[in-house]
């Protein structure tokens, strides 16, 4: 059996006669179908025979298209044509937005960057109607003069970062309306995306109306808010340097940030101050308590007892040097914040409406003083358009 077997494998194939329809196609059937499983495989889908000349009278019964899908051989064409198909659809949506009326024709867009700076206006203004400018104050001075001499009345500018603020101050300045873009918005408007088709598109968005800009405060009330926000910033850095004086005790197991409630407050930086210094005696050191300290020097005495080692000494006295450095910055901001506040035109009047009283016990006399400074300077008080209430007011 083995070798007669064998013997039929390497038997040569025999031809038949077509026997039947399978598809569109007539199959080929050969001698040894039974022991031959991979001639069997090439047969495709539509039925002919991929060993013999069948395939060209399955194909003139099929249609391109048809076959193409049917077999599995032409999946990167199907992929190729979809996206044809898409595109043909983006641009008929593309079409129809541009037929949009034109609301405003003295539209220009601005697509800032760092190093440069692409600006558009409309065709019919300027033989050139793209630029591109370096960041530079004298280009930024070039940008306005070239948008007066096309006429150019209203500005839509897109930018990430800060990159805007100098080219915003310098158009605002000149007289023109600008209008800063929020790029997530700008971004779910479909158009293509390269620097220069970027600003022809802003140019088309504002002038059809489509660009809603965001709220930029006249230029008194943004020197305030630049100010406030980089007293945020130093009181963020001053309460670092409060942690790195907490984690020095820390390492020298002296807990008296557990047992007074402010490390920074007159009993905390004295005996801080103290300590470097070389004071060592417990007792002298709990005599700085403060008579408002709800713990007693014993407990105090107890919490002082440490590991004292020169390199935690060393960073406690630097630390404790930079948080007294932050807060003379501090107070030197305040009094700058002060001198801006007193510019702007007063939103109350005092005399019928004076400030509510403090709520708190005490107060430092600066944050009276800046709270008042605001309630002063408010376009609307607290109360907004709202009148005031009768009761908590001193007439």
């Amino acid at each position: 059996m083995p070798g007669r077997r064998q013997a039929e494998t390497e038997a040569p194939l025999v031809r038949y006669q077509p026997v039947a329809k399978h598809g569109s196609g007539a199959r080929v059937q050969y001698s040894d179908d039974d022991v031959a499983p991979r001639q069997r495989q090439r047969r495709s889908r539509l039925g002919e025979c991929l060993c013999c000349g069948c395939r060209a009278a399955a194909a003139a019964n099929t249609k391109p298209e048809t076959s193409m899908a049917k077999t599995g051989l032409g999946t990167s064409r199907r992929k190729a044509t979809r996206n044809a198909e898409r595109r043909k659809t983006s641009k008929k949506k593309a079409g129809a937005i541009l037929g949009l009326p034109v609301l405003h024709a003295d539209t220009a867009g601005i697509d800032i960057g760092a190093t440069e700076i692409y600006v558009a206006v409309p065709a019919d203004r300027d033989e050139e109607p793209v630029r591109c400018f370096t960041g530079f104050t004298e280009d930024l001075r070039r940008i306005a003069a070239w948008l007066q001499q096309c006429q150019v009345q209203r500005i839509a500018m897109e930018s990430t970062g800060v990159y805007w603020i100098p080219l915003w101050q310098i158009l605002a300045d000149a007289g023109f309306e600008v209008c800063l873009v929020n790029a997530r918005h700008f971004k779910n408007v479909p158009g293509k995306k390269t620097d220069v088709e970027d600003c022809q598109w802003l140019q088309f968005l504002h002038s059809v109306g489509l660009l809603r800009g965001s709220f930029r405060p006249e230029q008194a009330v943004c020197g305030v808010r630049t100010l406030l926000r980089y007293r945020v910033e130093l009181i963020r850095f001053a309460a670092e340097h409060i942690q790195h004086m907490q984690k020095a005790l820390e390492q020298m197991n002296v807990k008296l940030g557990h047992v007074i409630s402010d490390l920074t407050g007159v009993t905390g930086l004295a005996i801080v101050d103290a300590i470097l210094s070389g004071e060592r005696d417990l007792r002298e050191l709990a005599k700085l308590r403060d008579p408002r300290v709800r713990a007693s020097e014993e407990t105090i005495m107890k919490s002082l007892e440490g590991d004292y080692r020169l390199e935690h000494l060393t960073t406690l006295r630097y630390s404790l040097g930079l948080y007294r450095h932050y807060q003379e910055k501090i107070g030197e901001l305040d009094k700058q914040m002060e001198a801006f506040m007193s510019q702007l035109p007063d939103g109350i009047d005092m005399e019928k409406y004076p400030m509510p009283p403090w709520r708190k016990k005490a107060a430092r006399p600066n944050t009276i003083m800046r709270r008042l400074s605001i309630y002063e300077c408010s376009a609307t008080g607290y109360w907004g358009s709202i009148s005031p209430p009768s009761t908590g007011w001193t007439k």
